[in-house]
């Protein structure tokens, strides 16, 4: 499906969480006339349900009050996000390095004991809670896919050897739990038919983010690494604009 805009409107728009923050900054850079970056806010906002569907179509809405969720809702009605028929970008649900965090699990999304070793999960708890966190999250990828806006997902920065997860646990151990997060979220976007798309060469032999591609905090990416996701992102536009075969990321 070739994108269909008007005069005035951008011809792609970024959708997502505060990953998305980073590649609008490098849209701004490199793909100002390509990519117009659109509602954006904490992913911890998107583990509960953000979107409704009324006389068919999306509809946005917020359960607080603030300023972050304003711009939210004002940015998504500014540019008409649900009638950008085939025209999104979403960086949504395939981030794993807050999920690897004692802050996923001691906030307000699950509620763990904050003091170590004290609780233990077995593996079907565990998907249990992934799937209950990511279900709004599913459930608007396969809104935008029946409605036609899907172009492309953006995927989460690689795990950071810093990140504090990794001194109590064994490495695959942490790298074990990132698949699970990222495994349905894979899973469904091949089933959608929605190409994930991956910034290349940015990990070190053993699998962490690189150095020189780490952002201000151990879980988000620098505006490097950004730049990198929105270049191998703008390849993958230009093959589907001249009709290009797209290159699905597997399942995993």
């Amino acid at each position: 499906m070739n994108p269909v805009k008007s005069s005035k409107s951008p011809k792609y728009v970024l959708f997502g969480d505060s990953h998305a923050i980073i590649y609008a900054q490098a849209v701004r850079r490199i793909a100002r006339r390509e990519i117009k970056p659109g509602p954006m806010r904490g992913g911890r906002a998107f583990y509960k349900p953000f979107f409704r569907i009324e006389n068919g179509q999306i509809v946005f809405f917020t359960d607080v009050d603030n300023l972050a969720n304003r711009k939210f809702l004002e940015t998504a009605q500014e540019l008409d996000v649900p009638n950008c028929t085939g025209r999104l970008i979403v960086s949504l649900g395939l981030a794993a390095g807050s999920f690897a965090s004692a802050r996923f699990w001691t906030g307000r999304d699950f509620g763990a004991d904050p003091a170590p070793d004290r609780q233990y999960l077995s593996y079907a708890v565990l998907r249990e809670m992934i799937a209950e966190a990511q279900a709004p999250i599913v459930d608007f990828y396969r809104a935008c896919h029946q409605r036609g806006l899907l172009v492309a997902a953006l995927d989460g920065p690689p795990l950071q050897q810093r990140l504090r997860t990794f001194r109590a646990f064994p490495a695959e151990k942490v790298f074990e739990m990132a698949e699970m997060w990222q495994r349905p979220m894979r899973t469904l976007l091949a089933e959608l038919g929605c190409p994930i798309i991956t910034a290349p060469d940015v990990t070190d032999e053993k699998g962490y983010l690189r150095e020189e591609f780490q952002g201000h905090d151990w879980v988000h990416a620098n505006i490097a690494f950004g730049e990198r996701m929105i270049q191998a992102l703008l390849a993958h536009l230009a093959g589907r604009d001249t009709g290009g075969e797209a290159r699905l990321a597997a399942a995993g």
